[in-house]
């Protein structure tokens, strides 16, 4: 039999320091890139691994919009292809 309380709790574990990363400021998009990278990295800590890219896409999308910066949703890989060919081919069979 397990005598172990389930009611009490463990206490949190420490906030670890969040690093920045390196510094890119001194580059022409220095900033940007900062931001981009941070938004890729932040998204798949989120998500974790397994997901097909179109998640983690849509993820990293949210995530830059998220800290202010005008991101644009598309097709990735093979699927702007298909759907390329499925708008011509519409209509015909």
């Amino acid at each position: 039999m397990d005598t172990r309380d389930d009611t009490a709790s463990e206490p949190a574990a420490p906030a670890v320091a969040r690093r920045d990363g390196p510094d890119w400021g001194h580059l022409p998009h220095g900033n940007l890139t900062n931001q981009i990278i941070g938004a890729g990295f932040e998204a798949h800590n989120v998500l974790g691994a397994g997901f097909l890219e179109a998640v983690y896409a849509n993820a990293l999308t949210v995530e830059l919009r998220h800290r202010g910066r005008v991101a644009a949703s598309g097709p990735t890989g093979n699927k702007g292809r298909a759907e390329k060919r499925r708008r011509q081919n519409n209509g015909k069979t």
